[in-house]
């Protein structure tokens, strides 16, 4: 009876080994690109690059992307955000 609380204790205190080397993140559209976009946007509409109902306009259709982004769906918004880009020519 005194060996199985000692085998339940060394049973206890093992963990699993470590991986070798963790995977590395992507970073993903939703969080790299996207961000990175609204900084310009907002650069230029200080910078006077951008007229204030043109930054409006190419905010609103952001919304698809932002929106893709809600979802998950990180390859669609990479292409809705890469047709925006090409539309208003940011790229």
């Amino acid at each position: 009876m005194i060996v199985l609380p000692a085998i339940a204790l060394v049973l206890s205190v093992w963990t699993a080994p470590a991986d070798a080397a963790p995977a590395r993140a992507v970073p993903s559209v939703c969080r790299s690109e996207v961000g990175a976009f609204r900084y310009t946007l907002n650069d230029d509409l200080r910078g006077r690059i951008l007229e204030p109902s043109v930054y409006g306009t190419i905010l609103a259709e952001l919304g698809p992307v932002a929106e893709a982004c809600r979802l998950g769906q990180d390859a669609q918004a990479g292409r809705l955000l890469r047709a925006l880009k090409r539309r208003w020519r940011y790229q």
